[in-house]
């Protein structure tokens, strides 16, 4: 019979599976660290504490998604919208944080490792010290920063990746500032699409960025050289954010095996930016050759101003920076390459994309290499009996053990808070997408690939490898 979603009965039947879920993850987390502190060997140095195991990370993620449901569950409905609601203040205080090195001055003046007063922060950072103190509690709710006593505030785990670190603050910069100048216009954007489509007419505007500035992001970074080098120091952040460092992972212990591809083949990094992801395959991966192709204006930031690491790469003939078109025809030499196409198709609406996966087709690829999120699985929130909600779990679970599959590949549950933020980034940008796995099976078969793997990135944003090779018929 069915009940309210917040009787007693159907509550109860929640509360013990979420904690069943945070129990049993719990135990294997507890066990992992013991084996950890137990063998430096296997110790991975990265501030998050699960990284060094694909499964441990896992087990975190279950757990991340048992406290989201947790908090919504023990959270007063109408308090879950107000605390939406103001979910501004917290990328403003943050915004203001990251201007005015906040972190990075309490790293500097906490001598004694017992906090800093907020009247001495208040002088370092050139701000009001009764205000910021209270940006920072705003952070401080959820972990970023903390008072350990009254006006004395300390960096934690969270806030200390932002010192000393131009490349991860500006991905902030880039979400709060240039997201900021589009995300006020979805609203007349879905309105425009809605109209388009009952009137046949097509889309007038391509994002709400371009509603907002009268140009498409990449025309608008040319006119704006400021922004533009931000986007470039935020491309290289982004890569150190998420779980790129996993890729050359020795097998079995990596996400993808890149060692497994095509023995000599070419490697192309098409849309590969300034080469963050080509510098970490080469350093890993000492026979690898690659080609990286982007706009000419990439390319000339990327030369003009590389890493060490990058110029020695081209001074040996590893690394290749070519001005390409992604919706022409490639180089007859790359016939038969391995391409890459990372964080590059979710820029681009399904036709556009399409049409960029066919002129790859043209080249016969031995192996098509798609980085990039995944959105999903999404599983309800809540029902309405008690068996609903072990049903759900259920569900949750078998999936996690890899029994649930969709269209036959295995897609773990992770928190989906960031993947569909980045959706909406994506949306407020270009006016793309985020796609559900459904989607970019249908996106491979439309282009003439067929999907042969699924790696997910451990720790990331959903991030995946994506594999596909030529399909025949």
């Amino acid at each position: 019979m069915s009940q309210s979603t917040n009787s007693p009965a159907v509550v109860a039947a929640r509360l013990t599976e979420l904690l069943k879920t945070l129990e049993g993850s719990a135990a294997e987390l507890r066990k992992y660290l013991k084996t950890q502190s137990q063998d430096k060997k296997l110790k991975v140095d990265h501030p998050f504490a699960f990284f060094g195991d694909a499964q441990a990370s896992n087990h975190a993620s279950r757990i991340k998604i048992a406290c989201e449901r947790l908090d919504t569950l023990v959270t007063p409905p109408h308090n879950v919208i107000v605390e939406r609601a103001g979910l501004f203040y917290r990328s403003t205080a943050l915004d203001i944080c990251l201007k005015h090195n906040v972190a990075d001055h309490i790293r500097d003046l906490d001598k004694d490792g017992k906090g800093v007063p907020i009247e001495e922060l208040g002088a370092a950072a050139k701000l009001d010290a009764d205000l910021l103190g209270r940006l920072l509690r705003v952070l401080s709710t959820k972990g970023t920063f903390q008072e350990v006593e009254k006006g004395v505030f300390k960096n934690t785990l969270a806030s200390s990746v932002m010192i000393n670190d131009p490349e991860y603050n500006a991905i902030m910069d880039l979400w709060i500032t240039d997201n900021g100048v589009g995300a006020p216009k979805l609203g007349n954007f879905a309105e425009e699409l809605y109209r388009a489509r009952i009137s046949g007419s097509g889309s007038k505007t391509p994002s709400p960025f371009a509603m907002a500035t009268g140009n498409e992001w990449y025309d608008y970074l040319p006119l704006n050289p400021d922004r533009a080098k931000n986007f470039n120091l935020a491309m290289r952040g982004q890569a150190r954010g998420e779980s790129t460092f996993s890729l050359p992972y020795v097998f079995p212990f990596a996400d993808y095996d890149f060692s497994a591809l095509p023995k000599g083949s070419m490697f192309v990094d098409v849309g590969g930016g300034v080469g963050t992801i080509a510098e970490i395959l080469l350093l890993a991966y000492p026979n690898l050759k690659i080609v990286l192709q982007d706009m000419e204006s990439v390319v000339k930031s990327a030369t003009e101003n590389p890493t060490a690491n990058i110029k020695r790469f081209m001074d040996e003939g590893r690394l290749i920076f070519q001005v390409q078109d992604f919706f022409s025809d490639q180089p007859k030499y790359l016939d038969g390459a391995v391409f890459m196409l990372s964080n590059v198709l979710h820029n681009h609406r399904d036709a556009n994309a399409v049409k960029l996966l066919k002129a790859l087709r043209r080249s016969n690829p031995s192996r098509l290499l798609i980085v990039d999120r995944v959105l999903g699985p999404f599983f309800p929130t809540e029902a309405t009996t008690p068996e609903g909600e072990q049903e759900i779990h259920n569900n949750m679970r078998a999936s996690w053990e890899g029994v649930g599959t969709i269209h036959g590949v295995h897609v773990p549950p992770r928190s989906q808070v960031v993947p569909a933020q980045y959706d909406m980034v994506m949306a407020t940008m270009f006016g793309a997408k985020t796609r559900r796995l459904e989607e970019w099976i249908s996106l491979l078969e439309e282009s003439g690939f067929s999907l042969l793997s699924l790696s997910p990135l451990r720790a990331s944003s959903g991030q995946t490898v994506i594999e596909a090779v030529v399909r025949l018929n």
